[in-house]
Protein backbone atom coordinates (compact mmCIF):
# COMPACT_ATOMS: atom_id res chain seq x y z
CA UNK A 1 0.00 0.00 0.00
CA UNK A 2 3.27 2.24 0.25
CA UNK A 3 4.12 1.79 -2.85
CA UNK A 4 0.76 2.75 -4.54
CA UNK A 5 0.57 5.86 -1.95
CA UNK A 6 3.84 7.15 -3.39
CA UNK A 7 2.92 7.12 -6.28
CA UNK A 8 -0.71 8.98 -5.68
CA UNK A 9 1.13 11.90 -4.19
CA UNK A 10 3.47 11.85 -6.76
CA UNK A 11 0.63 12.41 -9.34
CA UNK A 12 -0.99 14.84 -7.22
CA UNK A 13 2.17 16.94 -6.76
CA UNK A 14 2.72 16.90 -10.74
CA UNK A 15 -0.75 18.29 -10.96
CA UNK A 16 0.71 21.55 -9.56
CA UNK A 17 -2.40 22.24 -7.46
CA UNK A 18 -4.64 21.26 -9.97
CA UNK A 19 -7.96 19.31 -8.62
CA UNK A 20 -8.13 15.70 -9.70
CA UNK A 21 -10.74 12.81 -9.38
CA UNK A 22 -10.09 9.34 -7.72
CA UNK A 23 -10.76 8.11 -11.80
CA UNK A 24 -8.34 10.37 -13.17
CA UNK A 25 -5.80 9.86 -11.31
CA UNK A 26 -5.93 5.91 -11.78
CA UNK A 27 -5.88 6.68 -15.41
CA UNK A 28 -2.33 8.64 -14.66
CA UNK A 29 -1.48 5.47 -12.74
CA UNK A 30 -2.18 3.07 -15.32
CA UNK A 31 -4.40 1.52 -12.77
CA UNK A 32 -8.26 0.26 -12.58
CA UNK A 33 -8.17 0.06 -8.80
CA UNK A 34 -10.57 2.95 -8.04
CA UNK A 35 -10.92 1.31 -4.92
CA UNK A 36 -7.12 1.49 -3.75
CA UNK A 37 -6.85 5.09 -5.05
CA UNK A 38 -9.85 6.14 -3.45
CA UNK A 39 -8.54 4.44 -0.12
CA UNK A 40 -5.24 6.58 -0.59
CA UNK A 41 -6.80 9.83 -1.20
CA UNK A 42 -8.93 9.51 2.07
CA UNK A 43 -5.45 8.67 4.16
CA UNK A 44 -3.13 11.24 2.57
CA UNK A 45 -5.82 14.00 2.61
CA UNK A 46 -7.13 13.74 6.30
CA UNK A 47 -4.64 14.89 8.06
CA UNK A 48 -1.91 12.63 7.82
CA UNK A 49 -0.30 14.79 4.94
CA UNK A 50 -1.31 18.21 5.50
CA UNK A 51 -0.42 19.52 1.70
CA UNK A 52 -2.96 17.17 0.44
CA UNK A 53 -7.04 18.05 0.74
CA UNK A 54 -10.23 16.54 -0.63
CA UNK A 55 -13.09 18.63 -1.65
CA UNK A 56 -16.35 18.96 -3.55
CA UNK A 57 -15.35 20.35 -6.76
CA UNK A 58 -14.79 20.02 -10.42
CA UNK A 59 -12.07 17.68 -11.91
CA UNK A 60 -9.42 19.92 -13.81
CA UNK A 61 -9.19 16.98 -16.31
CA UNK A 62 -12.24 15.15 -17.04
CA UNK A 63 -14.20 18.42 -15.75
CA UNK A 64 -16.63 15.83 -13.89
CA UNK A 65 -18.32 17.55 -10.35
CA UNK A 66 -17.54 15.13 -7.66
CA UNK A 67 -15.07 14.56 -4.79
CA UNK A 68 -11.82 15.75 -5.88
CA UNK A 69 -7.85 15.62 -4.63
CA UNK A 70 -4.68 18.54 -4.80
CA UNK A 71 -1.46 19.00 -3.60
CA UNK A 72 -0.86 22.68 -2.20
CA UNK A 73 1.38 23.83 -4.18
CA UNK A 74 2.86 25.75 -0.92
CA UNK A 75 2.20 25.74 2.60
CA UNK A 76 2.83 28.19 4.42
CA UNK A 77 2.53 27.70 8.21
CA UNK A 78 1.55 31.19 10.66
Amino acid sequence: MARITRKVEDVLRQGAGAFMCCKCIAERLGSDDLKAIHRVTSEISNGAAPEFSKYAGKCAICASAGIVVRAHERLVWA
